[in-house]
Formats: structure tokens, sequence, C-alpha cells
């Protein structure tokens, strides 16, 4: 089953796969028992949404009858704090997407299996700077900042995708060196 919110890329290969649109429908068809995964597609710049993909992936952790399917979340950006609550809401795997592309459901399956690069939530938080801040401006948009340097830098573009996304900014000057405690 796969649950997209808002705008979100085009999906292939999605026979005999059951497409929702909202949460309430998505437990409703998981508790039913003929789920054997659940894709989560979701932009990361949708900030009302997260909390009810939260939510929803809470409650099917928490229930007998869904507790065992795999919880899959695509999403077009990497947001370090939105990882850690997909990962406390029992998230299974973890895929970054580009926007624009095509989601391919046989690649998610092979994700499941285990026989492509599946990104495990906890080596991706890993990776992550932890001093990665995100300042809500409004409803709508975040600022990304570097809280080792005071939260007064901006962080976008190459940096941001380079550095401190990677295992690069356990190099970082700022990390390093931090101007504020993280």
């Amino acid at each position: 089953m796969v649950l997209r919110f808002g705008q979100t890329p085009g999906i292939i290969n999605r026979e005999e796969t059951d497409i929702v649109q909202t949460p309430m429908e998505c437990f409703s068809r998981a508790v039913l028992g003929k789920t054997q995964f659940i894709v989560v597609i979701l932009s990361g710049r949708n900030i009302s949404a997260r909390s009810l993909v939260f939510e929803l992936c809470r409650c099917l952790k928490k229930n007998p009858l869904t507790k065992e399917i795999p919880v899959i979340v695509l999403m077009d950006s990497i947001h370090r704090e939105i990882l850690v609550k997909f990962h406390e809401s029992g998230v299974t795997l973890f895929k970054n997407y580009k926007s624009g592309s095509c989601i391919d459901l046989n690649q998610i399956k092979d994700l499941i299996g285990g026989r492509d690069q599946a990104v495990n939530l906890r080596g991706l938080l890993k990776k992550i700077c932890p001093a990665l801040n995100y300042i809500k401006i409004d409803d709508r948009y975040e600022l990304i900042v570097c809280g080792a340097y005071m939260n007064r830098m901006a962080l976008g573009g190459i940096r941001l995708h380079e550095v401190c996304e990677t295992h690069n900014h356990l190099n970082c000057e700022y990390f390093v060196s931090p101007r504020m405690a993280l």
C-alpha cells in the first residue's frame, strides 16, 4: 500500500498496490490484514502533514494487527529532526527521492527484501550532523542553520548536502570547534 501526501512524484510498477490519500484510510486498510508493506511518500516541505504521518506510524507499530508490516518513508529531502521522529515512531526504512523523479515500487520491494542498499534510519542518523537545526519561518517554510555556529549560518546547497548530511561533518571546522555547545 502507498500513502501519498500532497504533491509527490508519480508511481510506476504499481500493479496490485493500493494508493491511498489519508492516514486514516491507510490505517483502515492495513488493519484488514492484506498489506505486505506500507510506503509513505511525503514532501519534507509539507510541515502540516508531518504530525499526521508520525501518528500513523506510531499507531501502525502499536497495533498487534499491523506491527509487523514494514513501513518505508520516501521523502524529497533529508531532515534530521524528522528522521529522529520517524525512528521513534518505528519506521523501518527511509529513502530519499529526487524531485521530479518517479517512484518504482519494484525498487521499494528490493529495499524491503534487502537486495538493494536499504537506508536504515539508525545508520542515516549517524551520518547527519547533530548540530543541524531547523527554524520554522511560517507554516510552509523552515530555515536550516548550523547550531555549532550559534544558529547564525544558514545552510543550503553544497555545504548542506556534501558536508552536513554526510560523514564529512566530522571534519567540519564548526563541528570540531563549536562556537556554542551542541
